[in-house]
């Protein structure tokens, strides 16, 4: 290279084939071109350093990629091996180790919550826990369910993702905020769980039981809680435009503030629920039993009552009825021993002996 600067430089200077030495002119073209091919020459020199770089850099990357994720798939392994262990608290080690994977590895987070699912559908299936004697959710099933919302809580998952939960036995689960949306959680047992402020949009709750549990302020939109066994649940502030509860038991529920707004309740009962200032415009309530339940300011507009039962209900200045309709032609006498009484005392039946 310094042999072609030094003399290629007098080649192009020479003008007229005039020699070159002494000639202060040609000395200066000749200093003027070693000094243009110095600059060529770095350029060419930095360009090949840059690509030597990122040739490097790109091959150090792709190793690092390569060793992340062999870890990844080490703890990821090591997890599901703790998972099928029989000691509990190893169980639950490869619980939280799996939510570290789900963490760090966005590729392996949508398989973590499949996993964590299965783990949960399998351990804590209703007829295996209900066959025992002890109603509680072991501490590691508690713990998968928690996590399984916290990964969907943090990092969501993709619209294809959907959680599979049918059939399993989790009482005072914690799934609070968590994005369940369209999940299967059919014939699930979800006694006094909390799912407050959780995304259940579309998620499937037909003949599930969810007494006392917790969803306040829950988006329960075009979900499905048919048959659901929902007694003492609380939705107050809970939204679920288009859901179905067709034939749901929401005795003593607590629907205050709640927008169920062109729902489905046909059939369901609503024995001294609270659906104070609850927005049922355009529901269906069919055949529903609403008798003692306080509809204090609640908007039935345009909804469908036809063979409602209002027996003893509360009501108010500020409810809201449909064009043209009677409530008072939709209440009947009822005996004494009325079905719809509050609590039976501990020793009514001694009473009756």
């Amino acid at each position: 290279m310094l042999i072609v600067i030094w003399l290629v430089p007098p080649m192009m200077a020479e003008y007229d084939s005039q020699p070159i030495v002494g000639n202060p002119k040609d000395m200066d073209a000749v200093s003027a071109a070693r000094q243009a091919l110095l600059w060529i020459a770095g350029g060419l020199i930095a360009v090949a350093t840059l690509v030597f770089t990122y040739r490097r850099d790109a091959i150090a990357q792709n190793s690092a990629d390569l060793d992340r994720d062999a870890n990844y798939t080490t703890r990821y392994t090591e997890a599901i091996k703790q998972l099928g262990d029989l000691s509990v608290p190893i169980k639950l080690g490869g619980v939280y180790a799996l939510e570290r994977v789900a963490h760090d590895s966005s590729r392996d987070r949508e398989t973590t919550c499949a996993v964590l699912a299965a783990f949960l559908r399998h351990e804590s299936s209703v007829q295996a826990l209900r066959s025992g004697t002890d109603s509680r959710l072991p501490v590691h099933l508690e713990a998968a369910a928690a996590v399984l919302g916290r990964i969907t809580q943090n990092h969501g998952l993709a619209s294809a993702m959907v959680i599979d939960l049918r059939a399993t036995y989790l009482p005072g689960a914690n799934l609070e905020a968590a994005n369940l949306e369209k999940a299967m959680l059919s014939q699930s047992v979800l006694e006094s769980a909390l799912l407050s402020a959780a995304n259940l949009a579309g998620a499937q709750f037909d003949g599930a039981t969810l007494d006392g549990a917790d969803l306040t302020g829950a988006v329960l939109h075009r979900s499905d809680l048919s048959f659901a066994v929902m007694r003492r649940i609380i939705l107050a502030d809970t939204v679920g435009h288009s859901a179905t509860l067709s034939n749901a038991d929401l005795t003593d529920s607590i629907l205050i503030g709640a927008d169920f707004s062109g729902s489905n309740f046909a059939g369901a009962t609503f024995v001294r629920a609270d659906l104070t200032r609850a927005s049922f415009v355009g529901a269906s309530f069919h055949d529903a039993n609403l008798s003692g339940a306080d509809l204090q300011g609640a908007d039935f507009s345009n909804a469908d009552l036809s063979g409602c039962v209002f027996d003893d209900a509360i009501l108010s200045d500020e409810t809201k009825w449909p064009s043209g309709f009677d409530v008072d032609a939709s209440k009947s006498e009822l005996p004494d021993n009325s079905a719809y009484e509050a609590e039976w005392d501990d020793d009514f039946h001694d009473k009756l002996a």
